[in-house]
C-alpha cells in the first residue's frame, strides 16, 4: 500500500470512473476498438491497485476482465485491418 493513502484513494476513484466511462462508450458503440482498449488498460491499472491494497482475489478478477477486454480489442483490431 502506498504511504500516501489519499493518493491511492484518488487513483482508485479515477480508475473506477474511467472504467464507468469506457463501459458506457462500449454500451453505446459495442464495436468501438478504442473504448475496448481503454477498458483493458484501466482494468490492468485496477489490478495493480488491488495488488497494492493486498486484495489478491480482486486482482485476479480485474486481470480476468482485462484479458477479456484485450481479446475483444484484438478481435476488433483484426476486423478493422481486414476492411478495405
Amino acid at each position: 500500500m502506498p504511504e500516501d493513502r489519499a493518493e491511492y484513494k484518488q487513483a482508485n476513484e479515477c480508475a473506477n470512473g474511467g472504467l464507468q466511462i469506457a463501459n458506457l462508450a462500449i454500451t453505446m458503440e459495442p464495436e468501438n476498438e478504442s473504448a475496448w482498449s481503454y477498458k483493458a488498460n484501466i482494468l490492468l491499472e485496477l489490478a495493480k491497485l488491488a495488488e497494492m491494497s493486498g486484495d489478491p482475489q480482486q486482482k485476479t478478477e480485474f486481470h480476468r476482465q482485462y484479458e477479456e477486454a484485450l481479446a475483444e480489442t484484438t478481435r476488433l483490431s483484426k476486423a478493422n485491418q481486414a476492411k478495405p
